[in-house]
């Protein structure tokens, strides 16, 4: 990684800022995706969110939007000796993407993807309201990462959600991470949950438009208002000095036990 900044022309640079300097629009989005994709290859970086600077306007966007819960210490240990049960395969949930109850075995069963498994995992409290999220890295064997498994608890039971690999790199401990959805769209994004569903909304977001006369150009936003690019990389700047989570290793765990601190 090292080796590949200095050829870019800088180490002390963060992603985003390295990616801005980039003058060329077009090598500048291949810059970004190239950096993501080492990322999710087992990399953790530096990243997200915090402050909105819309175009001439310095308003701020709470660290998060954490509203206070009644949430008890033995509602918190019974999530976790559920995600514990789970981890150990002995308790299933609901797979959202297969509409059916399974263990964490049977969901790896189910994939076409040979040699795929859970190599990691970490809790986020993803929704602030302070009862947290299991989020599970699936990999091939061991170093490619295929995407992510995220559990939430809705009523009495634990529901599971799927994400592809380029949906969770350099997630942060407020549950904010960067996220694209293809080559030309990427941004900041973070989690939804509505009942039993879950939606990923973008903080910050970058798309490039095909214009009518051919060309491309770039549109920029924040929370769904046109920025500058100036604005834009603003916030991902400050996203990119936020605390990234830290992830266990599932085997060198075999405990699976989980520690939660608010």
């Amino acid at each position: 990684m090292n080796q590949f900044l200095k050829f870019c022309g800088s180490t002390n640079i963060p992603l985003t800022g390295l990616v801005r300097k980039m003058s060329n629009r077009s090598l500048r989005v291949l810059l970004f995706n190239a950096l993501l994709g080492v990322l999710c290859c087992g990399m953790t970086a530096c990243g997200l969110m915090s402050e909105s600077l819309s175009e001439g306007n310095n308003s701020q966007i709470p660290e998060n939007n954490c509203t206070s819960t009644d949430s008890s210490v033995d509602g918190i240990l019974n999530i976790l000796s559920k995600y514990e049960s789970i981890l150990a395969n002995n308790e299933s949930y609901f797979s959202v993407e297969n509409g059916e109850s399974m263990t964490l075995a049977q969901l790896l069963e189910l994939s076409q993807e040979e040699n795929l498994q859970i190599s990691q995992f970490a809790l986020v409290d993803f929704d602030y309201d302070q009862i947290p999220e299991l989020i599970l890295k699936k990999t091939i064997s061991e170093s490619d990462v295929f995407g992510y498994e995220v559990l939430h608890q809705y009523g009495e039971d634990i529901y599971g959600y799927s994400f592809t690999y380029r949906t969770f790199a350099d997630l942060k401990i407020d549950g904010t991470f960067v996220v694209s959805s293809s080559a030309y769209d990427y941004g900041i994004g973070k989690l939804e949950f509505l009942g039993d569903t879950v939606s990923i909304q973008r903080i910050a977001e970058c798309k490039t438009l095909l214009n009518e006369d051919g060309t491309e150009s770039e549109n920029y936003t924040i929370n769904g208002e046109s920025v500058s690019e100036d604005n834009f990389f603003k916030i991902l700047e400050k996203q990119d000095i936020k605390k990234s989570i830290t992830w266990n290793d599932k085997e060198e765990n075999t405990a699976n036990e989980l520690h939660w601190e608010r």
